[in-house]
């Protein structure tokens, strides 16, 4: 479930940060790395990590990490570094969360051992 939903995630909200290796963002932001010197999936990238350690400095609500994510994409899209169709989907991520659509919380996480 993980691989398949999250680019990166923490456990418990602590440290370390989990980067999916096998995530479509972070496989993509490998592949332009070396084909290009402008790499807005990179700072994409980086607005994700900054939600995790929102998550990993204790702060377990989903909406509070979104919106703080949403202030690094608003900035790195002022700058022209990011698309602004990817704030806008962390917004429509956000509206979700505050109308109880999504999980406010963090996942529950089943492990195959006892």
């Amino acid at each position: 479930m993980i691989k398949r939903h999250f680019d990166a995630f923490t456990i418990n909200t602590q440290w370390p940060i989990y980067i999916n290796g096998q995530s479509y963002l972070y496989e993509t932001a490998l592949e332009v790395e070396h084909t290009s010197s402008q790499n807005r999936y990179t700072y994409e990238f980086v607005a994700i990590l900054w939600h995790e350690m929102v998550h990993m400095r204790g702060q377990a609500d989903e909406a509070t990490a979104v919106q703080e994510e949403i202030n690094i994409l608003e900035n790195l899209y002022g700058r022209g570094l990011v698309r602004l169709e990817s704030v806008t989907a962390r917004r429509v991520r956000l509206a979700q969360i505050l109308k109880g659509q999504v999980s406010r919380g963090p996942m529950q996480l089943r492990t195959s051992r006892p």
